[in-house]
């Protein structure tokens, strides 16, 4: 018993002293790993989006749309400040547009104005999109929402320099 006791003891010694190192290889491995998923993240995004361009040039809408969708999901994993994010949003929102699907645009518009509100920096990269919700709007004889809409567009494209936070 007292010998077994004895190398329980040695064992935990020998664990207290590579605990750390174990947790520290772990939070490494753990880093690596994150940073391995953001460089898949990063290439599938690329890959689902060129794959989007294509279909959209051939008039492909129901393929773009496909590909957009994956390029968000994939994009949500940067962060609402980043560009590829606002891209994809924008990309996607435009193909519902163009299919005359208001109902699927409308909360990506709205996202990308909220965006814009939080984060002007990204308001010259948004308007265009704020002017074809306007015209969606419009089109769907939702004329005071289009109005009120067009009030948002405007000024976000009067944002100046000196206007944008550029704390990112």
């Amino acid at each position: 018993m007292e010998k077994l006791n004895s190398h329980l003891s040695a064992a935990h010694k020998s664990f207290n002293r590579f605990k750390y190192f174990g947790l520290s290889l772990a939070l490494l491995l753990g880093s690596l790993e994150c940073a391995h998923a953001q460089t898949d993240n990063t290439f599938l995004w690329t890959k689902f989006t060129e794959i989007a361009v294509n279909a959209r040039s051939r008039e492909d809408f129901g393929m773009s749309e496909k590909m957009y969708q994956e390029a968000l999901e994939r994009a949500e994993g940067f962060g609402e400040r980043d560009s590829r994010l606002i891209g994809s949003i924008v990309n996607l929102a435009a193909i519902y547009a163009e299919q005359g699907k208001l109902s699927f645009a409308e909360p990506l518009y709205k996202r990308l104005m909220r965006i814009a509100e939080k984060t002007p920096s990204f308001s010259s990269q948004i308007a265009p999109s704020i002017s074809q919700y306007c015209q969606l709007l419009r089109a769907n004889n939702r004329l005071q929402q289009a109005k009120e809409t067009e009030a948002v567009g405007e000024r976000l494209r009067n944002v100046k320099p000196a206007d944008v936070d550029c704390q990112r």
